[in-house]
């Protein structure tokens, strides 16, 4: 009897750490995204002239359209928001959903790109 409970007491401890490894890998597969460009898909316009492209190091550029001036700086992911950062006045703010970048809000866009929009990875360069 003493040797079930130990086998019992055993498996629950091995199920407990691989439920912990498995959400462990899970939450940072959610932090993650694939480099590229991601265009935005509501735009009449040609495909090329609205999109963000996500480069190694955390780096990225973002192509509002026929604006001159394309911000450039580093971004992160957290708790689902990918956050592109240019600097203390200006950053971009997107919902990550599965392939697709959402828009939520950011500095000098006017209307460029609108909320709500979305962007998805283009398989173009």
């Amino acid at each position: 009897m003493r040797e079930r409970k130990k086998l019992l007491l055993s498996l629950i401890i091995i199920a407990s750490i691989l439920g912990l490894v498995i959400g462990y890998l899970k939450h940072n597969k959610a932090e993650e995204l694939k480099l590229g460009r991601y265009v935005m898909q509501e735009d009449s316009r040609p495909e090329s002239w609205t999109w963000v492209l996500l480069k190694e190091n955390s780096q990225f550029e973002f192509n509002r359209g026929i604006v001159s001036y394309r911000p450039r700086g580093t971004y992160s992911i957290k708790d689902g928001k990918l956050i592109l950062y240019v600097s203390e006045k200006e950053s971009y703010v997107f919902t990550i959903d599965g392939d697709k970048l959402i828009f939520d809000r950011g500095d000098f866009v006017g209307n460029l790109v609108k909320e709500g929009a979305i962007f998805k990875l283009s398989d173009k360069e």
